[in-house]
């Protein structure tokens, strides 16, 4: 089952120009986020990453190789786009605990990480997390 993604909610009953607003909101949404239906997210330079099979393409359509620890912290940005994850959440969920060694190991994975992206596609947002700029 796919995720419901709410733009906006009418109540009956609603006017055409209702319609029209909503429908305009949902269509900017989709541009802004250039997200579309079969899970494939446009990044910048012609990237691309596919949400269904976790893989990240660039702008050749070659798979950019990626370890299972970074394939499953790109899953949580990109399935979070405009919230930041938190370094405490990101640890939990790729490490299953909070230790101060892996997050040292989280930086540089980060940091490997952005090297396979285009260029500030991950934002640090300060003594926080990371966000995803697309």
């Amino acid at each position: 089952m796919s995720d419901l993604r709410l733009t906006k909610y009418l109540i009956k009953p609603f006017f055409n120009e209702d319609l029209f607003g909503a429908l305009n909101q949902a269509l900017e949404e989709m541009q802004n986020f250039r997200v579309v239906s079969n899970k494939i997210i446009q990044l910048k330079d012609s990237f691309v990453w596919n949400l269904t099979t976790q893989m990240l393409y660039d702008d050749h359509n070659q798979v950019i190789k990626l370890t299972p620890k970074e394939r499953k912290i790109l899953g949580i940005l990109f399935t979070n786009i405009n919230n930041t994850i938190t370094y405490d959440a990101l640890l939990v969920e790729v490490w299953n605990d909070i230790e101060n060694n892996h997050l040292d190991t989280l930086k540089t994975m980060m940091k490997n990480i952005r090297k396979k992206l285009p260029k500030n596609t991950i934002q640090n947002i300060y003594a926080t997390g990371f966000k995803i700029n697309i």
